[in-house]
């Protein structure tokens, strides 16, 4: 009876943990930054939270780097997606990218309702070194044309405008009060038409055609989303079945998204517990003490992995920085071989110009 007991208490408090989003650090101040250059760099004095809003991509490991199928849209009657464009900072791309890239949340503001969720991934490290996303949205163009749109850290820690510059926010506020979500859009967020505003100047000042960063608007099934699925599956090459059926498309060859799909990133208080628990027997203790310990400790446990709040070494991030420089360099040397191409075109001109 006594055994029976002490699981029963075990269970309920792994559930009341594990079925609530809260954590313990929730709505409580820390200590304000001590360097001053430090401080001005934050939009607002928010306090510092593991807290986990909806808008983040945490509950399975593959939305980090996997986007749903454009057959998903097919096989659920989706009658029109749009598609812009969004700059993301190489701040975030270097904390949180998954081998060169990874997925990112959008959100686009409706008044008196949840927010529309977008996706983005990196479309391409272009020749400024920007990293350009491209952001996919369920719905039609002229629905969103005004809406105010943000996107996120991945574990929803930090807010970006759509060029790429993170603020600080209280996510906790942004879920539950429903003034501040609509402060922060407006704060923080541009319109698809002041976006295409900055994409034209954006353009203009590099030479390269305006068109490039189009928003643009697919009728599901049509020749033109045929196009756009085929463009697609040239920046997310692979495409794997789900258990529940669902068929995702990434970046990655299959034997490294079973790997990240398998890691527990320690996201939320349960994969905490699942990831630090040691259920075997303690001296003095029984085994329902040792769950209840366990679930207390892992619940407070770091985040890990590939969220911007994660804890890490330093050393982890070597690779980012070291794959960066890999990718500065190859647009560096196409950029010198244009250049000389054209440097010989011109020297064969001027050879061949008459009087010469």
């Amino acid at each position: 009876m006594k055994t029976y007991t002490s699981w029963l208490i075990a269970i309920i408090v792994l559930l009341s943990l594990t079925s609530c989003s809260r954590d313990p650090l929730d709505g409580k101040q820390l200590e304000a930054p001590k360097s001053a250059a430090m401080a001005s760099t934050k939009a607002e004095q928010v306090p510092k939270t593991r807290y986990i809003p909806k808008v983040a991509l945490v509950s399975k490991s593959q939305d980090g780097f996997s986007i749903p199928s454009p057959v998903e849209a097919e096989k659920s009657g989706e009658k029109y997606v749009t598609v812009f464009w969004g700059i993301l900072g190489a701040d975030t791309w270097g904390v949180e990218n998954i081998n060169g890239n990874g997925i990112w949340p959008t959100a686009v503001e409706r008044n008196g309702a949840e927010p529309l969720m977008g996706l983005a991934f990196v479309d391409s490290l272009n020749d400024w070194l920007d990293f350009t996303l491209q952001i996919i949205v369920v719905g039609r163009k002229k629905d969103i044309l005004n809406s105010k749109i943000v996107s996120f850290d991945r574990d929803g820690g930090k807010v970006h405008d759509p060029m790429g510059k993170g603020y600080a926010y209280d996510p906790k506020k942004f879920d539950d009060e429903e003034g501040y979500m609509h402060e922060t859009f407006q704060r923080y967020g541009k319109t698809l038409v002041e976006q295409q505003k900055f994409w034209q100047e954006y353009a203009e000042a590099r030479g390269i055609p305006a068109s490039t960063f189009e928003t643009r608007e697919y009728r599901v099934g049509s020749p033109e989303w045929e196009e756009f699925k085929a463009n697609l599956a040239k920046r997310l090459k692979y495409n794997y079945v789900m258990a529940n059926g669902e068929i995702r498309a990434t970046y990655m060859p299959l034997k490294e998204f079973q790997n990240e799909s398998y890691t527990n990133h320690g996201v939320t208080p349960g994969q905490r517990f699942a990831r630090n628990i040691n259920l075997g027997p303690a001296p003095d203790l029984g085994i329902a003490s040792s769950i209840i310990s366990g679930v207390l400790d892992a619940s407070n446990g770091p985040i890990q992995g590939i969220y911007a709040r994660a804890e890490c070494l330093r050393e982890d991030l070597k690779p980012s920085f070291r794959l960066f420089q890999e990718m500065a360099k190859i647009i560096l040397k196409n950029r010198d071989r244009a250049i000389q191409q054209l440097q010989m075109k011109l020297l064969e001109a001027q050879q061949n110009a008459p009087g010469r």
